[in-house]
């Protein structure tokens, strides 16, 4: 049995830079992005706040999710 995953959007101030991501254990992710250890586009422009995140019953529908939410526009 496949575990749930999570969709969420890193930022680092209202209307500021974002990114867009999916993991399995958001807490554990979010603890990577704020020391450092999530990505190098999050640490190069501290990306270092969980503005929003959306839970998914499997890892399948959360990444299809995210392809849907990098599409998005900005407003």
């Amino acid at each position: 049995m496949e575990q749930g995953g999570w969709v969420y959007i890193m930022a680092d101030r209202y209307r500021g830079g974002m990114y867009t991501g999916v993991t399995a254990n958001l807490a554990a992710r979010v603890h990577q992005h704020r020391t450092g250890d999530g990505s190098d586009f999050c640490r190069r422009y501290g990306l270092d706040r969980l503005v929003w995140a959306e839970h998914a019953p499997d890892i399948i529908d959360a990444i299809a999710h995210e392809k849907r939410v990098k599409r998005w526009r900005r407003e």
